[in-house]
Parts: structure tokens; sequence; C-alpha cells
């Protein structure tokens, strides 16, 4: 028999049977809509979290203080130390954050708070008078024999890490070291946004500066002319060089300091300078301020890492009574990883319920075969009785089960069409979320339920002989 011949004696068919044939079309589309609207929600669910925790990634670590006074040559022994604390450290992200000020300087502090014939600020003010405070007022920077002061100062209303406000503001000297990770490349890993002009530093000698330092100092603005300079930093109150002779490898732009600091934080850094130490230079240093960050690949290893995270979420303990022994958390942190720790609860559950839906739809296609079975039986008893081949009774009950369902799917995506602009709607007002149509998923999922029904259909499109004959 011809496969035209068989497409018209299966549209006769369903004619013929046009009741049945609309119930057949509503159930299957019913099954259809219902699986690829719970994918559909499913992914757009997904794609918030993903979207929420990539606003935060560059928050998505914990940390440990590095205390004043601790020597440079101990920072990569506390980093592995603080590594061996992490319950599963694969893909955790060490990075070091120091700023640097002349070693003796935490001791003399220490001596100098303990007499009694000296009050603070007359402490600051010999600690100043000595140059072991760097402040913007007594930094100077030397350039190809142009010195610069800082000049343009910055007020109210600016990010934390503009914070060279006045002469009297800290002067962060950052230390730079290829195995500290101190611009984390998983913050920086979109390869479109240039956050560095030149380079990090290569080698011991080099260093770099930040966009932000430039306008301080009226350096003006970023250059090529400005890449191999030799730059001296200049401790006037001291009446020495701190550093001479530096090569000026990069300018680190203010868009890394947006990425990589949050407001929301403990552990901000605003070092404007990064300098790889010579090897004669380092013993001259010691840690002003540094913090030992882990960043985490993801919030899911993060919550991971987190002790009673789940016990937090269901107030039965305090969120200060965290395990930080693998490093603290800032409140926007723990929120996130919290927010993180709830989605993927609600994902599981959804799963589960989706999973348990989809068998029970898939069930009920089945059971709509058996019906469909049941209301051809009268007709496929004709065609056996007029001696039409088996082979072509077969080829004719698979081609009207596959008309229903490609009506059906006609029918399934103008509805879900309709379904996904009300949803996408009310997701946006009220989440503040635009999803986007997942196409490739809902493709394959309705690629599977035309699989899953033509393997249902195989059995009941075999009508044995003696059903047949009606015997």
């Amino acid at each position: 028999m011809k496969r035209i011949d068989r497409i018209r004696t299966a549209a006769r068919n369903l004619r013929a049977g046009k009741r049945s044939t609309i119930h057949m079309v509503i159930g299957i589309t019913v099954v259809m809509l219902f699986i690829l609207a719970y994918i559909l929600v499913l992914q757009v669910f997904m794609g918030y979290q993903r979207n929420s925790e990539e606003k935060k990634r560059a928050l998505c670590y914990r940390f440990l203080n590095i205390e004043e006074g601790t020597g440079l040559d101990e920072l990569i022994q506390r980093a592995e130390e603080g590594m061996r604390r992490i319950h599963d450290p694969s893909g955790v992200q060490a990075s070091i954050l120091t700023s640097i000020q002349p070693a003796g300087s935490a001791a003399s502090k220490e001596t100098m708070t303990s007499t009694d014939d000296m009050d603070y600020m007359q402490f600051i003010m010999y600690m100043l008078r000595r140059g072991d405070y760097y402040t913007a007022g007594n930094i100077s920077l030397k350039m190809d024999q142009t010195t610069y002061e800082a000049e343009t100062f910055t007020h109210w209303n600016r990010p934390r890490y503009k914070d060279i406000m006045n002469v009297n503001s800290l002067f962060r000297l950052g230390l730079y070291d290829p195995d500290f990770g101190v611009f984390p490349e998983r913050i920086f890993s979109d390869e479109d946004e240039t956050w560095i002009y030149g380079s990090l530093p290569e080698a011991p000698g080099d260093v770099v500066l930040d966009e932000y330092l430039l306008e301080v100092y009226n350096i003006g603005p970023i250059s090529e002319d400005l890449i191999g300079k030799n730059l001296t930093i200049c401790n006037k109150q001291a009446g020495r060089d701190i550093l001479s002779d530096y090569r000026i490898s990069g300018i680190v732009k203010n868009r890394a300091s947006d990425l990589r600091e949050s407001d929301e934080a403990y552990d901000l850094h605003s070092e404007h300078i990064y300098v790889y130490l010579r090897e004669e230079d380092r013993q001259q240093f010691e840690v002003a301020n540094g913090t030992l960050r882990y960043y985490y690949p993801s919030y899911e290893a993060l919550t991971t890492n987190i002790d009673n995270i789940g016990a937090i979420m269901m107030g039965r303990v305090e969120w200060t009574e965290l395990d930080d022994g693998a490093g603290m958390l800032s409140d926007v942190t723990l929120e996130v990883a919290s927010y993180h720790w709830l989605l993927s609860q609600a994902g599981r559950f959804l799963v589960l319920l989706g999973s348990v839906a989809i068998l029970a739809a898939l069930s009920a296609a089945g059971y709509l075969l058996a019906f469909y079975r049941n209301r051809s039986r009268r007709f496929y008893t004709m065609l056996d009785a007029i001696g039409m081949r088996k082979q072509d009774r077969v080829r004719i009950c698979r081609t009207e089960i596959f008309l229903i369902l490609g009506i059906a799917t006609l029918a399934t995506v103008y509805l879900l069409l309709l379904f996904w602009f009300v949803f996408r709607y009310v997701i946006y007002n009220a989440m503040h979320f635009t999803p986007a149509f997942p196409a490739w998923p809902i493709l394959v999922t309705l690629l599977l339920i035309w699989v899953i029904i033509w393997l249902l259909s195989l059995p009941f499109a075999r009508f044995k002989p003696v059903e047949i004959g009606g015997v």
C-alpha cells in the first residue's frame, strides 16, 4: 500500500471518528503543554538563579584577616593553612590582598600605645613624622624627573575605593606577587572587558597604578606613554625614597575596583599602587592591613562549605555561630549563599514534583492510546476482513497517531506562547528579571515527547488477528 494511500485512509478514519479524535487531540495537547510549561518554568528558574548569583560573583568568597606586622614571607604559608581548613578546596582560588608599611611599625605602635605620657593624637603625629603612616600629604610620585603631588581630592557621594579625601587620607601601598591572585581570574574572566591598560607586573621591580591615583595626582589620563616609565615613591615626611626606579607595567582601570570590591563587604581594599618588590626591598616592609580571600567557583560550592547553613535558614542557630575557621563571611555573602540554598531546595522539590507529574502525564498519554485502540477496534476488524495486510494496518494506525500528535503539537505551541507572554510579564514585574525563552530545551523536550509517544504507540498499533477477527 502506497504511503499517500495510508495517509488518506488515516485522515478519513479520523474524520469519521471526529468526536474521539477531538478527545485525543485535547488530551495529548494537555499532556504536552503541561510537560513543556514545566520545562519552561524550570529553565527560567535556573536562569534567575544564575543571574542573581552572577551579579554577586565578586562576593563569592570567605576571608581571614592578616594581622598587622605579619612578615611578607609568611603570606603564602598562611594561605596554604587556610586552604587546609576548607572542606572541599577543589576549584577554590586563594587571593592575598595586603597593604604594606615599614618593618617594625606594628611593634612601635604597641610600645607607644602602652605608655601614659602620650595620647592617641600625639602618637599618630609621631608615627606620621617617622613615616610609618603613608598619607596622601607625605607621599609624592616622581616620573622622569617630574614630581607629582596629591592635588585633586574626592569628597562625599563617591565609591568607597575613591578614599583619598585630603592630605591626611591614608595612602595604601599594595603588595603584588603572581602567586597572590590580587586580581582573581574568576572575576576578571570577561574577555570583552578591558580592566587593565598594559599588563600586571611580570618581574620584581614592576609596579601597577590605578586610574584613580592618576586623577588624584594629576598625572593625566591613561596613555601608552605611561607604560614603561620609571616610578619613584617618595616619603616627604621621612625625607627618603620608599621605592626607587620601579617600572610601570600597567594601569588598572577603576572598573577593576568596582568588580572586585563591594560597598557591602567587610574587608574593603583600596590599594592604589601594587608593587612587585625586589628581593632587597622585601625586608624593609611588613603587613599594614591584609586579607586572605578564598574565592569559590560557585555559590553552590560556597554553601556546601558553610556549616549549618540549613539550620540558620530554619532559625535553629544564629549566623554568628558559623564556624569561621575556613574564613568569615560578609552579611551580603551570607545573604546570597542563603538565597542560593533556598533556591536549591526549591529547585530539588520542583524537579521531584515535576518528575512525578511528568510520569503521570505520560501515563495519561498511555491511557489515551489505549482509548484510541478500543475506539478503532471495529475499523481494523473491517480492514482485516477485506484482506488488508497486517503491516499496512499497523502503518495506518501509526499514521493516525502521528496526525493526532501533529495537530496537538500545533495547538500546544500556540498555547505555550500565550503562557510564555503572561509568565514573562509576571516574572518581570514581580522579580525585575527579564527571562529569555529557553528555545533549545523546549525543542529537545518536544522531540523527546514525540519519541516517547511513538514508542508507547508501538504495542497499541499491533492488533492481534484474534482481536480483529472478533473471535
